[in-house]
């Protein structure tokens, strides 16, 4: 009997430390994608990639819900930088009452769409009816994603959920062959 005890013991320690370890990666893995630094972006976008290859189904779909996640973020489109380097505007009006000073701040992302780009690139190489490390069963939410450009040919949609509701494409050519 003690040993069962032990046994379940030891599963349990071992099943907390994997989880344990999966999140950290995650997190580590969410974070460089949002750097400001599109090298730092790819890497993640690869690391996320690696993650979702190597785990459960379960664990897969969190990794696939931060890269969709990160398409669904606010973006200019048509090759427009959008949230990197803080710009801040001032701006001063003169009132009978004495001045008013307005400022603005925002973030730019120059290589915003060379990320989502590899994104759907990276996502639809695991769509294909021949990847050895299908994504296609699981759920992908594109829901209001501005798409700049894209080729998902050949992408298999087999999962419970894949939403496109409020998408919309604009600039250069977004490919379903």
């Amino acid at each position: 009997m003690g040993g069962i005890t032990y046994l379940t013991i030891a599963y349990r320690k071992q099943s907390d430390s994997e989880a344990l370890s999966f999140m950290n990666r995650l997190e580590n893995a969410a974070r460089q994608l949002s750097s400001f630094d599109p090298t730092v972006q790819f890497a993640g976008i690869y690391a996320l990639e690696a993650l979702a290859d190597e785990s459960e189904e379960d664990r897969k779909q969190l990794c696939i819900d931060v890269l969709c996640g990160y398409l669904r973020l606010p973006y200019q489109g048509n090759g427009e930088p959008s949230l990197l380097r803080e710009v801040v505007e001032k701006r001063t009006w003169t009132f009978e009452r004495g001045n008013v000073e307005e400022i603005r701040s925002h973030i730019l992302r120059p290589a915003d769409r060379e990320v989502r780009l590899t994104i759907i690139r990276t996502i639809t190489k695991h769509l294909q009816a021949h990847s050895p490390n299908s994504w296609s069963n699981l759920n992908l939410d594109f829901t209001g994603v501005l798409f700049d450009g894209g080729d998902f040919s050949g992408a298999v949609f087999s999962g419970k959920s894949v939403s496109f509701s409020g998408a919309s494409f604009t600039g250069t050519e977004v490919t379903f062959k």
